[in-house]
């Protein structure tokens, strides 16, 4: 009887170890969903910066399309107006040179969004293979906790079988004691 309360006390005590072990692998696991939570949001939020620094790239071609056709325009103005050939040339140059600047500045701000966009692809793959390694990591949580619980099934049924054939093997002796 003693021996059967320090198994069963034995017993209680690995229960709490296994809970207790149960409990941080259900801790871990929150946390990597939380993770995982912030990481989508993260990676949703950089998409969506990138959707608006590509429309305003397309909306800065755009611009340098038409910034092309006024030039053109102006040109031909200038040759059509003889008469106020100084001051339309004047005002071409000053045009052109505004037209210049501007252009270059706008390819330098289009050079620096590409850049961007290309710093966000960088971040986006990051945070993706982030994700990916995360999953992983969860995959081998699961795989290490299922191998472990068939691991322990299989020595329970191993003993169970021992212990089963340890009563036939008495009985059979028994029996065998009997009929003397």
């Amino acid at each position: 009887e003693l021996r059967a309360a320090d198994v069963l006390a034995r017993i209680a005590r690995k229960e709490r170890a296994v809970a207790n072990r149960l409990q941080v692998v259900v801790e871990k696991a929150n946390q990597l969903e939380a993770d995982n939570a912030a990481l989508i949001g993260a990676i949703n939020d950089l998409r969506a910066e990138r959707a608006l620094v590509l429309a305003q790239v397309r909306r800065m071609g755009e611009k340098d399309a038409k910034m092309d056709e006024d030039m053109i325009f102006l040109s031909q103005a200038a040759h059509a107006a003889l008469d106020q050939r100084e001051k339309v040339k004047a005002k071409l140059v000053q045009t052109q040179r505004d037209s210049a600047l501007e252009k270059a500045h706008k390819l330098a701000q289009l050079a620096e969004l590409a850049s961007k966009c290309e710093q966000l692809e960088h971040e986006f793959a990051a945070k993706q293979a982030s994700i990916d390694e995360h999953e992983q990591s969860r995959r081998r949580v699961d795989y290490a906790a299922g191998k472990q619980r068939r691991l322990a099934q299989h020595q329970a049924e191993t003993k169970t079988g021992f212990l089963q054939s340890q009563v036939d093997g008495w009985n059979s002796e028994f029996q065998r004691l009997q009929v003397f």
